[in-house]
């Protein structure tokens, strides 16, 4: 079923989605709606732009977020409401208000551009689960629980294989004093990206929240090896010193600050 292969130039991209998508359902035997199919016209550099951004965006640091958003912001000179690239500058903002929050009232810029540039990719496309999603976290960095749950399950049922989406879910869980609840999320979102170190990052937290300070560790050790962002290097430490391993977190701690300067941003 899954066997043909594809050779295509990248500006028929488009056609060969159409064209899998029709072998894939006459291989499953659906009956599908001539009527009910859509065409809507998309920039093919518009949305090779988007892809860009997407890869730029993953295990975020500062630099690869300037790249992303270059790229999102490259697509709307494109075409100003393509959805996908509203809501790639969604998530740019969304980890910038994550890396760099300490308390909400330090992050009113990030979260009040996250929350627009969502806002705007619904207007353009209301059944994109993205930007549910960033409106969830939004709401949950604000402390906003069920507001968060309701957008959170909306993107969701739009798009149940999010990695975002179910790694901020985790943290609502989290919030809700439910970390069992968390840790599912959060390894499904693991498995969804297993190469990502901030999704391995923060199922680490989950493990620790569920006192598998061990099995916490190695998370953060495997997380630090795909992106050295400092709040790795932070938690890592912290579940060492509830393995009673003080001297080595004290050095993992030490070595990162010095390396940067100062302490590390903490995570939401």
């Amino acid at each position: 079923l899954w066997s043909d292969s594809f050779d295509r130039e990248l500006k028929d991209i488009f056609a060969v989605q159409d064209e899998v998508a029709a072998i894939i359902a006459k291989n499953l035997h659906l009956k599908l709606d001539a009527g009910s199919a859509v065409k809507v016209t998309v920039n093919p550099e518009a949305y090779r732009l988007v892809l860009e951004g997407r890869h730029a965006a993953i295990n975020s640091s500062e630099d690869n977020l300037r790249r992303a958003e270059a790229s999102f912001s490259g697509a709307l000179a494109l075409d100003h409401e393509f959805a996908p690239a509203l809501s790639g500058l969604a998530f740019v903002w969304h980890m910038r208000a994550r890396l760099s929050m300490v308390a909400p009232q330090f992050v009113v810029s990030e979260l009040a551009q996250t929350e627009a540039y969502a806002q705007r990719a619904l207007l353009a496309d209301a059944n994109l689960g993205e930007p549910y999603m960033m409106l969830g976290s939004v709401a949950l960095i604000r402390g906003q629980l069920e507001k968060a749950q309701a957008s959170l399950a909306r993107g969701l049922s739009l798009n149940p294989n999010s990695d975002a989406g179910r790694n901020i879910n985790g943290f609502v869980y989290l919030n809700l004093g439910r970390p069992d609840l968390a840790l599912v999320e959060m390894d499904a979102a693991r498995q969804l990206s297993p190469l990502e170190g901030g999704l391995i990052d923060t199922w680490g937290l989950a493990l620790a929240s569920c006192r598998g300070y061990a099995d916490a560790a190695d998370a953060f050790e495997r997380a630090s090896t795909l992106w050295s962002a400092p709040v790795i290097r932070a938690n890592y430490a912290l579940a060492l010193v509830n393995l009673d391993r003080t001297e080595k977190a004290i050095g993992k701690a030490a070595r990162r600050w010095m390396k940067r300067g100062g302490s590390p941003p903490m995570r939401p």
